[in-house]
This record gives C-alpha cells, sequence and structure tokens, in this order.
C-alpha cells in the first residue's frame, strides 16, 4: 500500500466512478476544507482517497479547536482490498490524529453502507447518531481506541 497526498488527478479519477452529482459533490467538498487527504494506490491501482479536515463551527466560522473530521470514499478497485485499506488506514489516523493534536475524531458513513459502517467501527469509532439532520448518513465520533488503531 502506498500512501500519497491527494492529487486533482486523483480527485477526479475518484469523483468518475461516483454514481451521483450528490457524492462528487462531497469528494470535492471535503478537498476544499482545511487538513490533509490522501490517495491509497496498491500495486500501482488508485484504491480511494481520504483524510482529515479541521471542524469549523458552521454558525461562526471559528475552527473548533481539537475536532476532527475524517473522510474516506472507496472506488470500486479498492472494495477488493478491505484488509489492505485498513491497515493502512489505522496507521494513517493514529498518525494524523497525533500530528494535529486532535481530541475527537467524527465521521459521517452512508446509512445503507454495511462496510463502511464495519470498517468504522473496527478502527474505534462508535455510533453517535443515525440519520443525522434527516439525511442518510449516520454519525460516528470517538478518538478511536490505541488496540485499535495498533490492530488490535
Amino acid at each position: 500500500m502506498i500512501i500519497t497526498p491527494l492529487t486533482s488527478d486523483d480527485v477526479e479519477e475518484v469523483v468518475s466512478t461516483l454514481p451521483t452529482r450528490e457524492r462528487q459533490s462531497a469528494v470535492r467538498y471535503q478537498v476544499s476544507r482545511p487538513g490533509q487527504n490522501y490517495a491509497m494506490r496498491l500495486y500501482g491501482k488508485l484504491l480511494g482517497c481520504g483524510g482529515m479536515t479541521i471542524q469549523v463551527n458552521p454558525e461562526t466560522n471559528e475552527v473548533i479547536p481539537g475536532v476532527g473530521e475524517a473522510w474516506l470514499v472507496w472506488i470500486p478497485t479498492g472494495k477488493r482490498y478491505p484488509k489492505s485499506v485498513y491497515r493502512a488506514l489505522r496507521t494513517l489516523l493514529t498518525e494524523m490524529i497525533e500530528h494535529m493534536d486532535l481530541t475527537e475524531v467524527q465521521c459521517f458513513v452512508a446509512h445503507e453502507h454495511v462496510q463502511g459502517h464495519r470498517l468504522t467501527k473496527h478502527l474505534g469509532f462508535a455510533l453517535a447518531q443515525e440519520h443525522v439532520a434527516g439525511f442518510d448518513y449516520d454519525l460516528y465520533r470517538g478518538i478511536p481506541r490505541k488496540e485499535a488503531a495498533n490492530g488490535r
């Protein structure tokens, strides 16, 4: 697994695999936010992209200290290698939490995305709320357990 900083070409390749404009826009939105974004490759093939963005209070537009939002988009190629993706994510997640000095991380998972829920729980997140604000996304929160981040 090779993890590199996300490029505009990576973003366009990922976006081209997504079925709806809503999901395409969501990726472009995440990439535009402050934070760290990466591409994952295995055997030279792009598996997906993701990162950690800084949380901002939507009412005041001020940074919320210590809170990050993890995001990940798997493309069909990446879904064939779930264990490789998991191992890379647990390492990268730990490094981003430490580097960004985060005390809490949240992420949203599409309600119907069973594999995404399973991965999120294995990484140590806990379900905080289903169908957030009437959308088909569920909210997970926490600082992933060190055991999860270290592969236990």
